[in-house]
């Protein structure tokens, strides 16, 4: 350990390396007593010359002197620490797709002014077809860490990296931080934007009788002395060629195209964006769907009530008070065979609880801190939970969280939408949800008959059911159950694995009571199996609505099952690309943690189209079930399939840059500030040194000659 005694501009002083703080005091003593006397020793003998004039007497004095004061301060150069501060900036300047020769002149101009491009800085690029002078050719951001070893500053140019690039290239260098807290300064110089739609969105995997919804913005290009048009128009076009939809919109304007799918299969849609006034074609992209069929039995409505769900849903109710419609909702799923459990609040503090098909807990279901609400290992074995809108916003936060976290596993959720729901909805409440946009409106009260979405389930009677003073505000969310003019009665969001479905009709055992020929069964069933868990053994996870499936570009795939099957594992099937053969790549499924019911894996799709996941065992497919005293001959087979569409790279271009451009421009603006890492270096002792001795000998001939 050494002790600072000076820092004099980039230089530092310390006392020697290891020595003692006293001892170095008694060095510094000794050393300045030695150079004190031996100056006066000097300084006495020159002015006791006899001979000599005075005059130089004085001049031999000062040379002495200053030559003996010079030795000294060698003499401690020589002893000391001495370390200066060096400073120097590793940089990096990373260039991806969409940078162009003109982005790379301007590049000095666009960093920093304080930034010289041209110092210290290590050049790369990720594109094989635009020479860059001096760069090396890297095909992956990720191997930059390893490349370029330590990095003070990282300049991205063009139109940057995704997210899950980001997030790979923090992964492989061990002191970059990550990409929400950069250790590195990181500059990213954008490439212009093409014109076209950025940001989209819309479910990949569809039910017969969901509506295909379509939600995106449209990215303007940059101005570049060209007019852009004021305004375009969108086309959604159907897979046989005809205009579903047509909305006109703007720059930076958002839109929603929708489509009701009829037939099940692996369709393409057509989006298609044409300039307003001269009807030119600007961008056209595919909209890859895959339907699947609805289980919902299309019979007669004197049977529904008649046959029963092989897999009877569990059944919740949790209520602020007694009501008809939810007594009559338990009396319907316990007919059907369903385990129902009811809790209702009678006062401030008292819960009312019932249990139909199920035994009575010992301990009821309020744990030790006396919660009455549904705890977590209560909610995760129940497949559909009912509560009403008073009932909802009187839960606690921790309640909620509860509530939230068990529809994200799964949990199916339906509120019984009241007034004081609407009154007290709020943005933490509604996010938190995913819960549908409601209003109050007196005139909404009405009685319709009900209209399905699904074309091939119809009501079975005329029959009308009243409805809140409540409508919902805003398009998004699929439409379960509809009024004849289109009004949405019943609508249902997707939150992560659960649903959460709302429903403005507060009195649908009326149909109960007036004996409408089953279209209350009917109904419910319907309801039920739209919203309630999927309890299906095996199934895939449905692909994120707002993430693209691209050739090369790494994915994930995630089967939920109870248990996964000795010697089962996942497997991708597709066209090849180049033989036009069948291929298939397996998938090696790993159990997630804090999910053990959930088994992900990675891929990279090596060729564009259509590709299938399945769940095999070494003897083939895993889509035959076990035995069961059940009749299931009617019953679908339980086949964990999913198809995806991959899409090549080059599509969805101006989406591609989107996600880019806000994925860059966010790591960078969570990045560290610009710093200059700072060493201290010892300097070099050998000119103390020479010049000590050459003072010591310039002082002995001193002191002979003259």
């Amino acid at each position: 350990m050494s002790w600072q005694l000076a820092h004099i501009g980039p230089y530092t002083v310390n006392t020697p390396a290891g020595m003692p703080l006293v001892l170095s005091m008694l060095l510094g003593a000794i050393l300045l007593l030695a150079w004190v006397f031996s100056s006066l020793f000097m300084l006495k003998k020159t002015l006791k010359a006899p001979s000599e004039k005075s005059l130089f007497k004085g001049a031999r004095a000062t040379l002495l002197l200053s030559i003996n004061t010079l030795a000294f301060i060698f003499l401690l150069g020589v002893l000391l620490d001495i370390t200066s501060t060096s400073t120097q900036t590793i940089r990096a300047v990373l260039v991806t797709k969409g940078t162009t020769p003109e982005l790379l002149d301007t590049l000095k101009n666009q960093a920093p002014p304080n930034v010289n491009i041209d110092a210290n800085t290590s050049w790369f690029t990720m594109l094989s077809d635009l020479p860059v002078e001096h760069a090396k050719y890297l095909p992956s951001a990720s191997l930059l860490p390893q490349t370029i070893g330590d990095l003070n500053e990282l300049i991205v140019v063009g139109d940057g990296l995704s997210s899950g690039q980001w997030q790979s290239l923090f992964s492989a260098a061990k002191n970059w931080g990550s990409a929400s807290q950069s250790k590195i300064a990181i500059t990213f110089v954008p490439s212009n934007k093409v014109m076209g739609i950025g940001e989209i969105t819309w479910q990949t995997q569809l039910t017969i009788g969901d509506t295909l919804s379509i939600r995106g913005t449209l990215q303007g290009a940059d101005k570049q002395g060209q007019d852009a048009a004021e305004s375009y128009l969108l086309q959604l076009i159907s897979p046989s060629g005809d205009v579903e939809q047509t909305q006109t919109s703007k720059d930076g304007q958002s839109f929603t195209l929708r489509a009701l799918p009829k037939v099940a299969g692996q369709w393409h849609y057509q989006l298609r964006l044409r300039d307003k006034h001269t009807q030119a074609l600007i961008a056209e992209n595919e909209i890859a769907v895959s339907i699947s069929q609805n289980s919902l039995p299309n019979m007669a409505p004197s049977d529904v009530s008649n046959q029963l769900p092989l897999n009877t849903p569990s059944i919740a109710i949790w209520q602020s008070s007694p009501s008809f419609e939810t007594k009559h909702i338990k009396q319907w799923a316990s007919e059907t065979g369903s385990p129902v459990t009811v809790v209702s609040q009678i006062s401030q503090d008292a819960y009312q609880r019932q249990y139909v098909n199920k035994p009575k807990p010992d301990t009821g279901t309020a744990n030790q801190n006396g919660d009455p609400f549904y705890q977590s290992s209560a909610l995760d074995n129940i497949d559909l939970l009912f509560i009403d809108g008073r009932g909802l916003i009187r839960l606690s936060s921790s309640q909620r969280a509860r509530l939230r976290q068990a529809v994200a596993n799964g949990l199916g959720l339906l509120v019984l939408a009241d007034g004081a729901l609407v009154a007290n909805q709020n943005a933490a409440l509604t996010e938190a949800l995913h819960l549908p946009l409601l209003r109050e409106d007196k005139q909404a009260i009405d009685a319709f008959s009900i209209v399905y979405p699904n074309a091939s389930a119809q009501s079975s009677t005329d029959a009308t059911l009243a409805t809140s003073a409540i409508r919902f505000d805003g398009n998004e969310g699929d439409t379960l159950l509809a009024a004849p003019n289109g009004r949405p009665l019943v609508k249902r969001h997707l939150l992560e694995l659960g649903r959460v479905a709302v429903t403005l009709l507060p009195r649908t055992y009326e149909w109960k009571l007036n004996q409408t020929n089953g279209a209350y069964e009917q109904l419910w069933h319907y309801l039920v199996q739209q919203v309630a868990r999927n309890t299906q053994d095996d199934f895939w996870l449905k692909e994120q609505n707002n993430q693209l499936t691209f050739t090369n570009k790494q994915s994930q795939a995630c089967l939920r099952t109870s248990k996964l099957r000795q010697g089962a594992h996942g497997v991708i099937e597709y066209i090849d690309e180049q033989s036009g053969e069948i291929a298939q790549q397996p998938l090696m499924l790993n159990q997630r943690p804090e999910q053990p019911n959930i088994w992900c894996a990675h891929y990279w799709p090596p060729s564009p189209g259509w590709l299938r996941l399945s769940l095999k065992n070494e003897q083939g497919n895993v889509n035959v079930q076990k035995g069961s005293s059940v009749n299931t001959s009617q019953a679908p087979l339980l086949t964990p399939e999913q198809y995806r569409y991959v899409y090549p790279t080059t599509g969805w271009l101006v989406q591609q840059q989107a996600l880019k451009h806000n994925a860059s421009k966010s790591v960078a603006a969570l990045s560290s500030a610009r710093h200059i890492d700072s060493s201290q270096v010892p300097i070099n002792k050998g000119i103390f040194f020479g010049c000590l001795v050459f003072l010591l000998s310039l002082l002995w001939i001193v002191r002979r000659l003259l």
